[in-house]
């Protein structure tokens, strides 16, 4: 015959490990769900983290961008300042008329007169000047424009008109108006 105590002492040990397996599957189950909650909120993290660095990495590169045409144009505008702060010493219409006397124009050349001049608010002086010269052959008409445009001056030409002239309508006659740019 089977002892009850035995019986019972196995019975209470069959529950004990019954009890041991429930716990360790219960905490198994949550060690596996919490490991996966954190896998996710990882994963998330990343993912957000990720698409603030590209976002980032795109305007790094923008500003990069940015900053190159920055120094093209500071160079630019660093030459037209050069160029302003030179046109100081020499009066326009003395520059003027060097462009004509090298160019072995000076003959050709009706009138060069100062029209007006305007005080810009951005720290520089306009001074507008108009230029006649009669029986020019096309080639002079280049030489002029390229002289004037190599000027170690800061000058825009605001209109220019070229007509064949009536003694001989080989020679072109140039109407020019010009303005000049320097500091104050």
């Amino acid at each position: 015959m089977i002892n009850t105590s035995t019986l019972k002492q196995k019975l209470v040990d069959v529950v004990s490990v019954c009890r041991k397996i429930y716990l360790q599957e219960r905490l198994f189950s949550s060690l596996f769900v919490s490991s996966l909650v954190i896998l996710v909120v990882l994963l998330f993290t990343y993912f957000t983290y990720n698409k603030d660095v590209t976002t980032l990495k795109t305007r790094i590169n923008e500003y990069q961008n940015l900053s190159k045409q920055y120094e093209v144009l500071k160079v630019s505008v660093d030459s037209l300042e050069k160029r302003a702060t030179l046109s100081k010493g020499e009066g326009v219409l003395k520059a003027t008329q060097r462009v004509f006397d090298e160019l072995g124009l000076s003959k050709k050349l009706k009138s060069a007169k100062v029209t007006n001049t305007k005080d810009l608010k951005i720290d520089y002086l306009e001074e507008s000047i108009d230029i006649v010269a009669e029986g020019l052959t096309i080639n002079e008409v280049v030489n002029i424009l390229f002289r004037i445009e190599k000027m170690p001056m800061l000058v825009s030409i605001k209109s220019m008109s070229i007509k064949r002239s009536f003694e001989n309508p080989e020679n072109l006659n140039l109407q020019l108006s010009m303005a000049y740019y320097s500091k104050k």
